[in-house]
């Protein structure tokens, strides 16, 4: 994993490096190994809205995690593009069994581990909305995640994503290219994390319900949404400080490549979410999701 170093601030193509020195852009600091790929134009922004990221604590021995899964999709379906959904296999039911059990994967990551014993998640399933806490509290059961979404105040972002993936065959791979625009004068600490997730996993999950499907173990449920990776650290870049404010209308470009050589996951399969938030509270301050290109 390694990543192309892009950033562009304000309008005006100026952009600045680590050394504060000004030169004319657009720039690309770029590892020896690192193929180039040529940054996309990106549209002009048209009614930026507020969106949803609800982060699913699950695990393939939970016999209970089939609802939550059941509680997300029916929630993507109310809301549509405007929700990315994420599940992240960690803790003690996401722990592979040896043989002759059936559920012998291991769904878990290193980001997902992260994240799970960061927000302290020790009932599965669990939810995360936003990182916004509602009633007191972060982490939730199934049951309030619709009632978490409705308290969210979506009336007026503060920023928008822009997330194109370009494909990258010489490295079996793909380089993605995040532009956060800014959207009203800003003074906050925000950071940019992209995560890899793989969809339509099939694989093994116990289920204590008969109306979801068999029990106690479904052997060809569909995983969906599922973590694999961080692909610049689970807690990302800074993309603004609060000792300088980035104004209205400016914005920064990051992009980064990925190669999927050595690693089981299936490129057809898999999708990029990119989430802005606020590294002193840890609230999203914006989420957006694009399949890559195949």
């Amino acid at each position: 994993m390694k990543n192309l170093l892009i950033l562009f601030l304000g309008l005006s193509s100026v952009l600045w490096i680590s050394s504060c020195d000004k030169i004319e852009g657009p720039y690309i600091e770029q590892n020896t190994l690192v193929a180039t790929c040529d940054t996309p134009t990106f549209t002009q922004l048209t009614n930026p809205i507020q969106k949803i990221f609800l982060e699913e604590y699950t695990g393939q021995t939970c016999v209970n995690c089939p609802q939550g899964h059941k509680t997300a999709a029916t929630l993507k379906t109310r809301y549509e593009d405007t929700m990315v959904l994420m599940a992240i296999h960690a803790g003690i039911f996401a722990e592979p069994e040896a043989a002759p059990s059936i559920f012998t994967a291991d769904y878990r990551s290193e980001a997902g581990n992260q994240l799970n014993s960061f927000f302290g998640v020790q009932g599965y399933p669990s939810g995360i909305v936003n990182r916004t806490p509602f009633m007191g509290m972060t982490v939730l059961d199934k049951s309030a995640w619709s009632s978490a979404i409705n308290a969210l105040d979506r009336t007026s972002p503060t920023l928008a994503i822009q997330l194109e993936a370009v494909d990258n065959s010489a490295e079996n791979g793909f380089c993605v290219f995040v532009k956060s625009t800014f959207l009203q004068n800003t003074l906050k600490n925000y950071k940019l994390t992209l995560f890899l997730i793989e969809d339509s996993i099939v694989s093994p999950q116990k289920n204590n319900l008969a109306s979801i499907g068999p029990v106690p173990d479904i052997t060809d449920y569909i995983h969906r949404h599922m973590l694999r990776t961080s692909i610049n650290s689970v807690w990302g870049d800074a993309i603004s400080t609060i000792t300088t404010q980035s104004a209205a209308n400016s914005f920064v470009i990051k992009g980064y490549s990925f190669s999927f050589s050595g690693k089981p996951y299936v490129k057809s399969r898999c999708s990029v979410i990119a989430v802005v938030y606020d590294s002193d509270t840890k609230a999203v301050v914006q989420v957006e999701e694009t399949h890559l290109p195949h």
